[in-house]
């Protein structure tokens, strides 16, 4: 397969400033598409943050990265990046370029200077945390010295505005902070709030899942060494496709700054049985994905994501966790809608059930789930359905 390398478009990057204002950093970039029409991205974090600030632009490159891919325009950066990035990238680029060759292209990086950025003088790491069962598995396993050889010296959580929680919603965000603060106090974490808006430059964000992560990370290069994301699947069920998976996470790493997709050896199940003995995260687990985001503080025990996870404490035997206000019912898992690559939780969870020897009508439910869940798969992709629905975007 031939990618194209050399293209004649150029998207221009430049660094900003950053401005101090109100007890806030604010830094970012600015954009120039080939058209002339300019972006600002920017990243809004605690002034207190401001000396773990990176003076170079490898998290810029990072966040632009999809936007140049996707319009096929050659990233011109008028600042300082790392050769060893600029070398993974290439790499990273050939990965996404062969599993969705109508989307992306492979581009040429420039920068005005490429030179590593300095270490920081520590051991330190920093996580993403949104508060869910991957990231508490990740801060859990890591504090109580449980990953093995692969335990590092992880000392804060990154929680970020504009990804699950739009920028708008400012007190839905300050909410989730005074829960993920009690989850990381108790492990003698670091909490960094931070706000950004990279999301507004469009594309698939289940693609740029990664880059977005790795790029918000990595601005804080001045305070760590490593960043880690934690894993979503399991290698028994590896979506390498994903945004953020154990083949591309680690091309976004520099010399100096590693990014670290966080063991894939656990399926969801063990690690909610893992996170079970953390008295904090029973009580501020936040997994919801209701489609009303100004609650999204809170679970509504009734989206795919709430169901499943009520699920998977009540297959080992757990119970219902107090950060779940309400339990559920046959029929709130059989009016569930998921797609095939959901059917392999809900199948561990009948697993996990058989092993804890915990049983109920609930396990029927969702034998006729994943049944009713595969029939509707089936009909959606079916010639017919997909004529049927193309003439009716047309009326």
């Amino acid at each position: 397969m031939e990618f194209n390398i050399k293209t004649k478009q150029k998207i221009h990057l430049w660094p900003e400033e950053p401005t101090i204002q109100e007890g806030f950093i604010t830094t970012g970039f600015t954009l120039e598409y080939p058209q002339g029409d300019r972006f600002l991205a920017w990243y809004r974090l605690p002034e207190v943050y401001s000396n773990w600030i990176t003076k170079g632009s490898n998290p810029f490159v990072l966040g632009a990265l999809f936007t140049a891919m996707r319009t096929a325009s050659d990233l011109v950066t008028h600042g300082k990046v790392s050769p060893i990035l600029l070398q993974n990238l290439e790499e990273f680029q050939s990965a996404y370029a062969s599993w969705y060759p109508q989307l992306y292209n492979r581009i040429d990086i420039q920068a005005d200077i490429e030179k590593e950025q300095e270490r920081s003088a520590t051991t330190a790491a920093i996580s993403t945390f949104s508060g869910g069962v991957d990231s508490c598995f990740t801060a859990w396993r890591h504090r109580k010295g449980k990953a093995g050889r692969s335990t590092r010296d992880l000392r804060a959580g990154l929680i970020l505005h504009g990804f699950d929680i739009p920028i708008g919603r400012i007190t839905t965000f300050e909410r989730v902070t005074r829960k993920v603060k009690i989850l990381l106090d108790s492990l003698n974490m670091e909490m960094i709030p931070m706000t950004f808006n990279l999301k507004k430059l469009g594309g698939n964000l289940i693609h740029t899942q990664g880059t977005f992560l790795g790029s918000c990370m990595s601005l804080l290069q001045g305070g760590f060494v490593t960043g880690i994301i934690p894993s979503t699947n399991s290698y028994a069920n590896l979506n390498i496709r994903y945004g953020t998976n154990p083949i591309t996470d680690h091309l976004l790493s520099s010399e100096t700054f590693s990014i670290v997709h966080d063991n894939c050896s656990y399926s969801r199940s063990e690690k909610v049985r893992e996170i079970s003995n953390w008295p904090e995260a029973l009580d501020h687990l936040r997994v919801c994905l209701r489609e009303d985001r100004s609650e999204r503080d809170k679970n509504c025990c009734r989206c795919e994501k709430c169901v499943r996870t009520i699920l998977e404490f009540r297959s080992l035997g757990l119970g219902l966790p107090p950060c779940f206000e309400k339990d559920i019912s046959a029929n709130h898992i059989m009016s569930l809608k998921y797609n095939k690559n959901f059917i392999y939780f809900y199948k561990e969870i009948i697993k996990d059930s058989k092993k804890s020897k915990v049983s109920g009508l609930w396990v029927g439910a969702i034998y006729l789930s994943i049944f009713i869940n595969r029939i509707r798969q089936i009909i959606k992709n079916s010639p017919s359905v997909r004529r049927i629905h193309q003439s009716t975007k047309k009326l």
